[in-house]
């Protein structure tokens, strides 16, 4: 390989490398989760955890020391500060405040950013005495916001920003026929699409992530998608559930389709979609509810979260199951069962009022259940569960490596060989391997989640089940530095007769 890259994986160098067994499962690659730890207390008790299981991480402006041991222990995980997009705030926290723009800032320069009531008086939020709303639609605000906030990304080496009250509407705050300059709800999203248009692309534009937080998005979906183009991604607060008491506050049917159907879009757009679910902290149900729900859209740029608050972490045992990869998109039985199928899972969805049973046309375990071919589904409930499809016969295998170095023309290949996992389940032999291929797939790691960066290729299989696929067979032969992962399906042949 000359100056070529030197990657070893089970003693192998200057290449990715693989063993297949026949019955070994991957990690998904459709999506992730997420933490908010934003409240006063949040707990870090085991931070090197949080930072390996997380695609995301948003931490108030103060946390700077927790912000510096995630990315120390896993550099991948994307950390965003929180800052409030139409508030000020007077109080700060050695010197940080959680919005872009301070109280003192807007007091002693510019007085007219300040929203008026009807009254001709500034105002605060209802439910957030200390909140005073601002006026997201003058441009002089919006450029002090950006300046500000930039300045700290780059100061304080944050990824990117969390834009926390991107409001489709103000009546969850204030009555909105009580503010004088934005007295319905479509003069506020423009003046609130106006901000974003400004300070999106000049944050992306400094190198740094704009993620807002859309408020009651399922209540004006076509606005939150268009404000798409202008951020890196957006939040769902208030996924398919909200409130902190369980088996109350689910979506119904419609506008759990319209949330999923933001979740598509953002994915189609290339950008990251956050999902949050609230129940309370031991609420197992509404967690597979949630995820389930976002494993039947995500494409590779969704992270979710069951959070009862912003203080604790919560984990539930169905986010470590290895379903593999997306096998195709998502549809829906006639009875109302929306599915998805895994390279070695499914997940299966009811969302509706009415309890409905789905075939699985497999067998699967998970959730307590073993070995099922079929499942009984609650109203607003959800299965993910590991297993295969009947008459699958593919098994897989992946394995990740760090490419430091671009290899030259020609340089780095792919290895692997496919196993039996007993004496008596050997495949490789001449006779059955001349009947198998492997389908590989080489994704690369960007901004905590994995994304093809190669068109699928099959190779076929030597006698003695080994395979050997130069990155020339994938469409190229370099790599841009970064962490890669390679995926492997084998597939056995049927014979006809």
């Amino acid at each position: 390989m000359g100056r070529g890259v030197h990657i070893a994986i089970a003693g192998i160098c200057a290449a990715l490398a693989l063993i297949l067994p026949a019955t070994s499962l991957a990690s998904s690659s459709a999506a992730g989760h997420l933490r908010m730890a934003t409240d006063s207390n949040a707990d870090f008790s085991n931070l090197s955890l949080t930072a390996q299981r997380h695609g995301y991480v948003i931490l108030n402006a103060w946390q700077t020391d927790k912000l510096q041991q995630l990315k120390a222990a896993n550099p991948d995980v994307k950390v965003l500060v929180y800052k409030n997009l139409s508030a000020s705030i007077a109080s700060s926290n050695t010197g940080y405040r959680s919005t872009g723009v301070s109280y003192q800032q807007a007091d002693s320069q510019h007085p007219e950013w300040f929203l008026k009531n009807a009254s001709g008086q500034h105002f605060h939020f209802n439910d957030y005495g200390y909140l005073w709303a601002m006026d997201v639609g003058s441009r002089s605000y919006q450029q002090a916001w950006a300046n500000n906030v930039i300045s700290e990304l780059q100061k304080n080496g944050w990824d990117g920003v969390f834009m926390d009250d991107t409001n489709t509407t103000m009546r969850y705050h204030y009555d909105p026929s009580k503010i004088a300059k934005y007295p319905t709800d479509s003069r506020w999203q423009a003046a609130t699409q106006s901000a974003l248009a400004y300070i999106g692309p000049h944050v992306q534009a400094a190198g740094k992530l704009a993620v807002a937080n859309v408020g009651s998005w399922g209540e004006y979906p076509s606005v939150g998608r268009s404000w798409l183009q202008y951020l890196s991604g957006a939040m769902d607060e208030m996924f398919v559930k909200w409130g902190s008491a369980a088996g109350s506050g689910y979506a119904d049917q419609a506008r759990w389709s319209t949330q999923l159907d933001s979740l598509k879009y953002a994915q189609q757009q290339g950008k990251d979609f956050l999902a949050v679910t609230h129940s309370s902290s031991g609420d197992a149900a509404a967690a597979r509810y949630g995820w389930a729900t976002v494993l039947l859209g995500a494409q590779g740029g969704a992270d979710y979260s069951m959070a009862p608050d912003y203080t604790t972490e919560t984990w539930f045992p169905e986010y470590d199951y290895e379903i593999g990869d997306p096998s195709g998109p998502e549809s829906a039985d006639p009875n109302g069962v929306h599915r998805r199928v895994f390279t070695n899972g499914i997940v299966v969805v009811n969302p509706t009022s009415s309890q409905l049973t789905a075939n699985l046309n497999g067998t699967y375990s998970g959730s307590g259940l073993s070995q099922v071919s079929s499942v009984s589904l609650a109203p607003h409930s959800g299965y993910v569960l590991s297993g295969t499809a009947s008459g699958d016969g593919s098994s897989g295998a992946s394995t990740t490596t760090t490419v430091t170095h671009t290899p030259r023309q020609g340089g780095g290949k792919v290895k692997g060989a496919v196993s039996g996992s007993s004496t008596s389940a050997k495949i490789a032999t001449a006779s059955t391997l001349s009947r198998g291929q492997v389908r590989l797939r080489l994704d690369r790691k960007r901004h905590g989640h994995w994304r093809s960066v190669r068109a699928a290729r099959t190779t076929r299989l030597s006698s003695d089940g080994r395979f050997d696929e130069g990155l020339r067979g994938f469409g190229g032969p370099k790599l841009h530095s970064g962490t890669y992962r390679v995926q492997a399906r084998f597939r056995k042949f049927q014979l006809r007769g």
